[in-house]
Formats: structure tokens, sequence, C-alpha cells
């Protein structure tokens, strides 16, 4: 890496790992951390209202990728090669810990006022299933559009389960917030196929 490539990206949430004893308790709530560096960067760099989008997913489903590619999309000028895009990559255990953020406000197109946020969660079933589990329902009540992205193109009993229980906690919790726009987004569509004899045949 170049000295003058610098990191778009910033960890906002960091998980902190359970002792043996706090694992062993079932009682035990999983402990997130967030980080004062990037809660500095939204209060002094972020026009409000602030849109946030958030990238959820499986492990290795292609989250990270697609919120480079929403970054990309809405930088208000030509693409900056001296960010770096969000961290990603095909290691079973997980590239992305926790929750990072794109540290620059991105112009909403459709307001003349607010900024766009853009958030990578780690990947579902990957650490431990409780931490997992609050970093998924702190993404829902925090963003304006939840984004699930599906590879294969399909939400797997686990994914379904792991959703339903978080969306469940979410309406025990009688929380004022709104739940947010959700979409599924699957990276792998069957080919659409077609050759010169088929495309010719009228001739």
């Amino acid at each position: 890496m170049s000295n003058q490539q610098i990191y778009g990206f910033i960890q906002l949430i960091t998980c902190i790992p359970p002792t043996d004893q706090q694992s062993s308790d079932p009682a035990y709530i999983p402990q997130l951390k967030i980080n004062p560096t990037a809660t500095a960067t939204l209060a002094e760099e972020f026009e409000s209202p602030i849109s946030i989008f958030v990238y959820m997913g499986n492990l290795g489903a292609g989250k990270s990728k697609l919120a480079s590619l929403t970054v990309a999309s809405l930088q208000k000028n030509d693409i900056d090669n001296s960010l770096l895009p969000f961290k990603s990559g095909d290691d079973p255990r997980g590239v992305t810990n926790g929750v990072w953020m794109w540290s620059e406000p991105l112009k909403d197109p459709n307001r003349k006022r607010g900024s766009i946020l853009v958030l990578d969660c780690e990947g579902m079933g990957g650490n431990d299933v409780t931490v997992n589990n609050n970093l998924y329902l702190f993404c829902m009540i925090v963003s304006s559009v939840l984004t699930l992205v599906l590879r294969p193109a399909r939400i797997d009993r686990d994914q379904c389960s792991r959703l339903h229980d978080e969306l469940q906690r979410f309406v025990n919790m009688q929380s004022p917030c709104v739940l947010p726009h959700t979409y599924l987004v699957p990276l792998e569509l069957p080919a659409l196929k077609c050759n010169d004899q088929e495309v010719n045949s009228d001739e």
C-alpha cells in the first residue's frame, strides 16, 4: 500500500470478547463498544438528517463489496483512488468484525440537505451467535435502509431464524423507532442466455 492511500472506512462498533465465565453464563449479554473517533466524525462531518444504509448477510456474501459500490456511486466527485474500499475477502472466519462506516458523508441525490452514511456489518454465522444477534439488532434500530445480501440467492433456515429472532426482540422493546426499509439483494442470479440462431430466427 502506498503512503498516499488512506482508509475511507473506520470501525464504528467493536464487539468486546467475553471472558470464559461470561461465555458460559446463559444470561450474559454481549457488550458492544462505540468508537469515539467515529462518533466525532459523524458529529463534525455529517449534515443532518442522516440516512443510514446498512449491509448485512452471511459470511462471504459480498456485503463489503456492495457497500463499496454504493459509496462509489454516491460520491460527489470522481472516485478518490486514495481511499481504500471496505475490506473484503473469502476468509471463512470473516473479514469484517463489528460494524464499519464510510468516514465521508455522501450526498443524497433526492434531497437538498442531509447526508448518507454507509455501514458494513459483520457477517452472519461468524464469531459468537449472541454477539452477532446484538449487532443485527443495533443495525435494525439505527438504519434507514437495511439491505440483506443473499448469496446464494435464497434465505437459508438459520438466516431466517436469526432475522426473525431480532425482529421479535425489536417488537418486544416497544421501541419508538420505526423499522427500516428492508431489501433482499441476491448477488447470484441465473444467467440469461440466448444464441445467435434464436435471435435471428425470424430472418
